[in-house]
């Protein structure tokens, strides 16, 4: 029996393999935020999550920003929302619009007050 567990698990990873097991090729983007500053940019489009990751953070002028959304995926759009209160929202979907109602509702959901999308910071697609 242990040896048809391991042809289970071979031909698994082989199917994963041949599936596109990995996101490569996929456009991924992130969003990075500075709480201490309101700082926030998106990045979309990078080749790996790494890279979209890194670049928001670049993008947002100081190491102190964190990644607080990740997305991939061809048409996959991106948002964030910030309060008047230091609550944000965070929101990913089909487009930007959706995105940005998402965030909106994303951050009222956790007490935001007055709750918007930064215009330096619009929702964004990858593809």
């Amino acid at each position: 029996m242990p040896s048809l567990k391991w042809a289970v698990l071979a031909a698994s990873a082989s199917l994963l393999v041949a599936c596109g097991g990995s996101n490569e090729g996929t456009p991924n983007g992130a969003i990075a935020y500075n709480p201490a500053t309101g700082d926030a940019a998106i990045y979309v489009n990078a080749t790996t999550e790494g890279q979209a990751r890194s670049e928001a953070v670049r993008n947002c002028g100081t190491t102190a920003c964190d990644v607080v959304l990740t997305f991939s995926g061809d048409g996959v759009c991106g948002a964030i929302a910030l309060s008047a209160n230091g609550v944000i929202g965070v929101a990913k979907d089909d487009s930007d619009a959706e995105a940005e109602v998402g965030a909106v509702t994303n951050c009222q959901a956790k007490g935001g007050s007055s709750c918007y999308i930064p215009a330096a910071v619009r929702g964004d697609c990858n593809g």
